[in-house]
Protein backbone atom coordinates (compact mmCIF):
# COMPACT_ATOMS: atom_id res chain seq x y z
CA UNK A 1 0.00 0.00 0.00
CA UNK A 2 1.48 2.85 -0.78
CA UNK A 3 0.75 6.13 1.02
CA UNK A 4 0.25 9.52 -1.08
CA UNK A 5 1.09 12.91 0.16
CA UNK A 6 -1.33 15.85 -0.55
CA UNK A 7 -1.07 19.32 -0.47
CA UNK A 8 -3.70 18.96 2.55
CA UNK A 9 -1.60 16.43 4.35
CA UNK A 10 1.53 18.69 4.51
CA UNK A 11 -0.55 21.86 5.37
CA UNK A 12 -1.61 19.95 8.93
CA UNK A 13 1.57 18.83 9.50
CA UNK A 14 3.22 22.14 9.18
CA UNK A 15 0.12 23.34 11.53
CA UNK A 16 0.93 20.49 14.03
CA UNK A 17 4.91 21.70 14.10
CA UNK A 18 3.62 25.76 15.03
CA UNK A 19 1.18 24.15 17.41
CA UNK A 20 4.26 22.23 18.64
CA UNK A 21 6.66 25.17 18.79
CA UNK A 22 4.02 27.11 20.49
CA UNK A 23 3.75 24.84 23.30
CA UNK A 24 7.51 24.98 23.76
CA UNK A 25 7.90 28.63 23.53
CA UNK A 26 4.86 29.19 26.04
CA UNK A 27 5.98 26.21 28.65
CA UNK A 28 9.74 27.51 28.77
CA UNK A 29 8.07 31.15 29.83
CA UNK A 30 5.65 29.59 32.64
CA UNK A 31 8.88 28.59 34.43
CA UNK A 32 10.43 31.93 35.19
CA UNK A 33 12.45 32.44 38.28
CA UNK A 34 10.82 33.43 41.47
CA UNK A 35 11.82 36.85 42.52
CA UNK A 36 14.09 37.38 45.70
CA UNK A 37 13.68 38.88 48.90
CA UNK A 38 15.25 41.80 49.30
CA UNK A 39 15.97 42.01 53.31
CA UNK A 40 18.60 39.45 53.72
CA UNK A 41 17.91 39.45 57.55
CA UNK A 42 15.00 37.78 57.23
CA UNK A 43 16.42 34.84 54.79
CA UNK A 44 17.03 31.79 56.40
CA UNK A 45 20.56 29.43 55.55
CA UNK A 46 19.74 26.41 54.38
CA UNK A 47 22.13 23.87 55.21
CA UNK A 48 23.10 21.02 52.36
CA UNK A 49 25.03 19.46 54.90
CA UNK A 50 22.34 18.83 57.24
CA UNK A 51 19.95 18.20 54.58
CA UNK A 52 22.54 15.22 53.69
CA UNK A 53 23.33 14.03 57.23
CA UNK A 54 19.40 14.02 58.25
CA UNK A 55 18.47 12.34 54.69
CA UNK A 56 21.31 9.65 56.53
CA UNK A 57 19.44 9.08 59.80
CA UNK A 58 16.27 8.59 58.01
CA UNK A 59 15.35 8.73 54.42
CA UNK A 60 13.37 11.62 53.49
CA UNK A 61 13.87 13.77 56.17
CA UNK A 62 16.43 16.20 54.19
CA UNK A 63 13.46 16.20 51.14
CA UNK A 64 11.56 17.76 54.68
CA UNK A 65 13.87 19.92 55.17
CA UNK A 66 13.93 21.20 51.85
CA UNK A 67 10.52 21.53 51.89
CA UNK A 68 10.09 19.35 48.82
CA UNK A 69 7.26 16.92 50.74
CA UNK A 70 6.24 15.76 47.25
CA UNK A 71 9.75 13.39 46.92
CA UNK A 72 9.20 11.19 50.64
CA UNK A 73 6.55 9.19 49.40
CA UNK A 74 8.80 8.35 45.98
CA UNK A 75 11.45 7.58 48.05
CA UNK A 76 9.50 5.35 50.40
CA UNK A 77 7.77 3.53 47.08
CA UNK A 78 11.23 2.64 45.53
CA UNK A 79 12.20 1.10 48.46
CA UNK A 80 8.81 -1.08 48.94
CA UNK A 81 9.19 -1.93 45.68
CA UNK A 82 12.88 -3.25 46.04
CA UNK A 83 11.82 -5.14 48.76
CA UNK A 84 9.01 -6.57 47.62
CA UNK A 85 10.69 -7.63 44.12
CA UNK A 86 13.58 -9.07 47.37
CA UNK A 87 11.65 -11.23 48.92
CA UNK A 88 9.69 -12.60 45.60
CA UNK A 89 12.49 -13.67 44.00
CA UNK A 90 13.46 -15.47 47.30
CA UNK A 91 10.33 -17.20 47.61
CA UNK A 92 10.66 -18.24 43.65
CA UNK A 93 14.16 -18.86 44.06
CA UNK A 94 13.95 -21.40 46.87
CA UNK A 95 12.49 -24.31 45.08
CA UNK A 96 14.99 -23.96 42.39
CA UNK A 97 18.04 -23.98 45.44
CA UNK A 98 17.20 -27.31 46.92
CA UNK A 99 16.80 -28.98 43.13
CA UNK A 100 19.79 -27.67 42.20
CA UNK A 101 21.58 -28.53 45.89
CA UNK A 102 20.20 -32.26 45.03
CA UNK A 103 21.36 -32.78 42.27
CA UNK A 104 24.61 -31.32 42.96
CA UNK A 105 24.88 -34.06 45.59
CA UNK A 106 23.49 -36.73 42.86
CA UNK A 107 26.75 -35.62 40.79
CA UNK A 108 29.04 -35.94 43.30
CA UNK A 109 27.92 -39.31 44.27
CA UNK A 110 28.03 -40.69 41.28
CA UNK A 111 31.89 -39.26 40.69
CA UNK A 112 32.98 -41.19 43.48
CA UNK A 113 31.11 -44.35 42.18
CA UNK A 114 33.26 -43.92 39.15
CA UNK A 115 36.21 -43.25 40.72
CA UNK A 116 36.01 -45.80 42.97
CA UNK A 117 35.03 -48.12 39.85
CA UNK A 118 38.51 -46.75 37.86
CA UNK A 119 40.80 -46.91 40.84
Amino acid sequence: MRTVFTKQSFTSLKNFKVLVMFIIFISSNISAQTPQPTDTSKVKKHSPKKAMIMSAIIPGLGQAYNKKYWKIPIIYAGAAVVTYFAIASGITLRPTNCVLMETQQQLTHMQQNIKQKIF
